[in-house]
């Protein structure tokens, strides 16, 4: 935010952008600098899918229950479980990847309102981890409470319903962070 005491701010202030259009010039700039390790995240997915379904598989099911219950007994076999649960390990990175993008959104909200780095970085981080913790427990008790007997099938609602959540509340906090972009 060492931006905002430039001269190149009061310039800024000027310019017929609208204030939409600087939130997103922000966040934009910011995901492009991270670009490296998001890129890194984003190449690793199919690696982390694949891991992740031997053990989402062995912590809800036994090894033979994964080939006698309902789900298994279709055409497609065991790769129709390596399908499934590749579904579940997708939903649950693309949610992740949201997270960061929910985290950006944040950081530069708290940056607007504060214009400076280090209380906008260090409330992001916070609020970012509180929401996410939040979402998750949240959308864990509705789908208990919708009292569904097949583990798979609630495993497959609850990151279906959460990986969409984080951003619908990054483009949530950026349209609050257009307030602050003329401050």
């Amino acid at each position: 935010m060492g931006y905002a005491d430039s001269l190149e701010y009061p310039t800024l202030c000027v310019t017929p952008l609208s204030n939409d259009e600087i939130v997103k010039g922000y966040v934009l700039a910011i995901l492009h600098y991270c670009r490296g390790p998001l890129t890194l995240m984003i190449s690793l997915t199919p690696a982390s899918v694949l891991t992740a379904i031997p053990i989402l598989t062995r912590w809800t099911y036994s090894p033979s229950a994964i080939y006698n219950s309902v789900w298994a007994q279709t055409d497609l076999g065991t790769l129709g479980v390596v399908l499934k649960w590749s579904a579940i390990a997708l939903s649950c990175e693309l949610g992740a990847l949201g997270i960061n993008f929910m985290a950006t959104a944040l950081g530069v909200g708290f940056g607007l309102w504060w214009r400076s780095t280090i209380p906008a970085a260090s409330t992001a981080l916070v609020t970012t981890v509180g929401t996410t913790l939040t979402l998750a427990y949240g959308l864990h008790r509705l789908v208990v409470g919708l009292s569904i007997s097949d583990v798979f099938l609630r495993h497959v609602l609850q990151y279906a319903l959460f990986a969409p959540m984080p951003y619908l509340l990054a483009l949530g906090c950026m349209r609050l962070a257009r307030r602050w972009a003329r401050k």
